[in-house]
């Protein structure tokens, strides 16, 4: 954290607020997790074994825009690592560091305790620790940079699809969306279920698990990946364009998030909050058939569930095709755009 100015009027200072908010992790001590220098000096000092790279990746997160402003704090710093550990994920690197800017209207302790929580109990999930950052006064928002690492041969990429792999993703789409679309009043549930249904997406929704571990595997089988943030449709096309493919799609594969049972939507419907409802944070990863069955096997082993939904097809063109049996459907789906 940033340590040669105040820039939040309260009684705290910015050392103290560093200090009882995001000081109290055990894993920032120095020699653990590759940490030379952590929180306190300007930069931290991370160490790295010799075949190792550094995978590194930021996002930011607006109040009004990715969370709502009364969305509550232990969600926000929970969240927050989730969606910068899935990036690493995809890249099947072992999440290790991580840097937090964080702009605050005012000095709220309260929220600042909840807000640390959320935080480290992601980070402790995900093996992170937090080395650095900066504090200052405006409207919320944070900025998150994590650092990963993985074998220099092995990181996975988005480019690196080949015609005949099969493509999967890693868990049940559109639970988020379906949370985001009853939060806005555009859909109930009128079900038995009604109460387990809203606390799943709202899990969905605010509470994402970057699924890392999977990615650390899969960095041994895949040819490539890319987590699901802006919505299957979208970031499956990033995949294609970037490895110059095309895709054939089995619209009776997509798996679909357990609240969909018992909503009264139709099927097109459904296809729209799974392909293009976003913040998913599942990965969607391409294979050759001759790892298919030494993967299921390997995951099978750790209780791990995975979905084939399609296959790599030659295509300069780089379409998404999706097809439901023999027939080919045509969907207008776009995903999350930033601007």
């Amino acid at each position: 954290m940033s340590k040669n100015k105040q820039h939040l009027s309260s009684p705290l200072s910015e050392f103290d607020l560093i200090e009882r908010f995001f000081k109290h992790s055990s894993s920032l001590q120095e020699g653990n997790n590759g940490i030379i220098l952590g929180i306190g000096d300007d930069c931290a000092l991370l160490e790295l074994g010799s075949s190792e790279v550094i995978a590194t990746s930021i996002d930011s997160l607006v109040s009004g825009v990715h969370f709502f402003a009364d969305e509550k704090p232990f969600n926000i710093g929970y969240k927050a690592v989730m969606v910068n550990a899935s990036d690493l994920a995809a890249m099947g690197a072992k999440p290790r560091w991580l840097t937090l800017a964080l702009t605050l209207p005012e000095m709220d302790e309260n929220w600042l305790r909840l807000f640390s929580q959320g935080l480290f109990q992601a980070l402790a999930e995900t093996g992170m620790s937090l080395v650095g950052g900066d504090t200052t006064r405006g409207p919320l928002n944070l900025s998150l940079q994590v650092q990963g690492t993985v074998d220099r041969d092995k990181a996975l990429r988005r480019s690196r699809m080949q015609e005949g792999d099969v493509i999967y993703v890693s868990g049940p789409l559109g639970g988020a969306a379906l949370g985001l679309a009853h939060r806005l009043g555009k859909i109930q549930f009128n079900h038995d279920q009604k109460e387990k249904t809203l606390e799943l997406i709202e899990q969905a929704l605010c509470l994402p698990q970057a699924r890392w571990q999977l990615g650390l595997i899969l960095k041994d089988y895949a040819n490539s990946c890319i987590d699901i943030s802006d919505g299957l449709a979208a970031d499956l096309t990033h995949m294609l364009r970037q490895s110059a493919c095309g895709a054939k799609i089995n619209l009776e594969d997509i798996p679909f998030h357990s609240a969909f049972n018992g909503l009264d939507v139709s099927l097109y419907e459904k296809w729209q909050y799974a392909l293009a409802g976003g913040e998913d944070y599942e990965l969607c990863f391409s294979m050759n058939k001759n790892n298919e069955e030494k993967l299921l096997e390997k995951l099978k082993s750790k209780n791990i569930n995975i979905f084939r939904i399609g296959e790599v097809i030659s295509g300069a063109d780089k379409n998404l095709n999706f097809y439901l049996g023999r027939d080919e459907i045509k969907l207008n789906l776009s995903g999350y755009r930033h601007f």
